[in-house]
């Protein structure tokens, strides 16, 4: 598990964890007791990225890509956050020449409290820590203006955007 300064924990799902998710998502809950503060989670995003992680996670348990769920100390579900490669073959962070995007969700009651940016501020500094990788992306819908904040606040900059996504880069120190 990690934590950030301001008491976000992020525990890495298992397998396990993302196959209960899926088909008892009360019994996850319970499991890990979480305390579900909103019914929205997880989310329809997340819901299909689901048997992708559990096949990469039984391939590999210790696969880097998540997802992780944020909770606060008193563990509040606040979200989910996730890194992924867009080259489906790497389970590792060994690929240096493999392009790694961030994901993350917030639940509606845990927004604009720095939740997010304590997470993509720890993670990604985590995931400099154990890899090879010289640079991490992240991609936001163009109107969506409080997540562009949380990701320039943590070190993204905006590199190119199109009609709908703007695409944001991290690079290492």
């Amino acid at each position: 598990m990690l934590h950030s300064s301001k008491g976000v924990k992020l525990k890495k799902l298992s397998a396990q964890d993302v196959h209960l998710l899926q088909e008892q998502p009360e019994l996850f809950f319970q499991k890990n007791s979480i305390i579900r503060t909103d019914g929205d989670w997880p989310y329809d995003g997340l819901k299909a990225y689901l048997p992708l992680f559990h096949e990469l996670l039984l391939e590999n348990p210790n696969a880097f890509t998540g997802p992780w769920v944020m909770v606060t100390e008193q563990n509040q579900l606040i979200g989910d956050i996730s890194v992924k490669t867009f080259n489906e073959n790497v389970t590792c962070l060994e690929g240096s020449d493999s392009l790694f995007e961030m994901a993350y969700f917030v639940t509606p009651a845990k927004r604009n409290k720095g939740y997010a940016t304590e997470a993509i501020a720890r993670l990604s500094t985590w995931f400099f820590e154990m890899s090879k990788q010289r640079v991490l992306y992240a991609r936001t819908k163009k109107g969506n203006l409080p997540s562009q904040r949380v990701l320039q606040k943590t070190g993204f900059k905006r590199i190119e955007e199109d009609d709908f996504v703007r695409t944001y880069i991290k690079k290492r120190d």
